[in-house]
């Protein structure tokens, strides 16, 4: 793997595991790509139910482009995700979110 990979992948498990928030980030999250920003979303706010409830759609680098239709119609759509009060996402979540998922349902 990589070097450079293998630092942005420690890089979005740390931000994922300290629970950062955007106002909190530091300059260098803005450096993550759009897919990158959308996964720590998914990891911080999706995987936490899936993985209970869902485990067989549980959200990952290696699969999330093919759940992308899904996500935009469950949570910019028919905003019936995420559910609960505890996993509603803040204005930046959902940019990241949706910059990545519209890019990716737009494709060919």
């Amino acid at each position: 793997m990589k070097p450079f990979l293998i630092i942005q992948l420690l890089f979005s498990a740390l931000v994922f595991c300290q629970g950062l928030h955007s106002n909190a980030a530091p300059a260098a999250i803005n450096e993550l790509s759009e897919k990158q920003k959308a996964l720590i979303v998914l990891k911080k706010k999706c995987n936490a139910c899936h993985l209970k409830d869902k485990p067989t759609i549980v959200f990952a680098l290696s699969n999330m482009n093919r759940y992308a239709k899904k996500i935009k119609k469950q949570v910019f759509i028919r905003k019936k995700m995420p559910k609960g009060n505890k996993h509603n996402l803040t204005a930046k979540e959902k940019q990241d979110l949706k910059t990545w998922v519209y890019k990716q349902t737009r494709k060919k």
